[in-house]
């Protein structure tokens, strides 16, 4: 890089006063932090490795673990008073379910079946729920100046909670949608509630900030996946 330009160098730089190495904030110059955005690069490569790491056999054995574990947890989940499984008339899928839980109220009667205290900030009145109630459900949370928001979904979610709260409530998604492209999602749902633990215990305190992404749904219908940066949510992750 010409010396002309040292001056313009994202912070923190690394300096070294002689007896040892430090990070300096002050540089008034400085274009600022760099995003850890990356575009799709990172997903293609991750995804090719993937690939030819199983092989075709491999695949094929992932595909049949995917259609099995998918039939379980539907016959599972229709046993659950109030879940509704989603087809259109013969249209049903082997590998995929879209499940409705609008006849429990946003949860709330899901945390009194499971024997836990909740407290219901907003009712939808019966009716099926949309996006507009993730977000309004986020901004009352964020009102209420809760230690962590929990949202469970995929990309659409995220979206909507971003929107809401921007970064200026620590948050954390707990994968459970078709579409997972952010870095706010922990890798499990079982993960997600060990970090959550942590975190409200005291034993995890460190915050970034984490990419906010989904793919183009227009893109998406014509054989494009491309994933758009639509902001950022905190949060937890481990100290360094």
């Amino acid at each position: 890089m010409a010396r002309e330009l040292g001056r313009f160098l994202p912070v923190p730089r690394v300096t070294f006063d002689g007896t040892g190495y430090h990070l300096e904030y002050d540089r008034p110059d400085s274009i600022g932090k760099v995003r850890c955005f990356f575009g799709n690069a990172p997903t293609i490569l991750r995804a090719y490795a993937w690939i030819m790491q199983h092989g075709a056999d491999g695949l094929r054995e992932v595909a049949e673990c995917s259609v099995l574990n998918n039939n379980y947890l539907l016959k599972k989940l229709s046993e659950i008073p109030g879940v509704v499984i989603q087809y259109a008339q013969g249209k049903r899928r082997l590998e995929q379910v879209r499940y409705s839980w609008d006849k429990l109220k946003m949860g709330g009667e899901v945390c009194r079946r499971a024997g836990l205290d909740s407290l219901i900030l907003s009712s939808v009145g019966g009716r099926e729920t949309t996006w507009e109630d993730t977000e309004r459900a986020a901004g009352q949370l964020l009102d209420r100046g809760v230690d962590l928001l929990l949202f469970a979904g995929g990309g659409g979610t995220a979206r909507n909670v971003c929107k809401a709260v921007g970064s200026r409530l620590v948050t954390l998604g707990i994968p459970a949608g078709v579409k997972i492209h952010s870095a706010v999602y922990a890798v499990t749902p079982r993960d997600a509630g060990e970090v959550a633990r942590r975190f409200l215990e005291g034993g995890l305190r460190s915050v970034r900030e984490g990419e906010v992404m989904d793919i183009d749904e227009e893109s998406y219908r014509q054989g494009v996946v491309e994933a758009k940066l639509y902001g950022y949510l905190r949060v937890p992750v481990e100290g360094r």
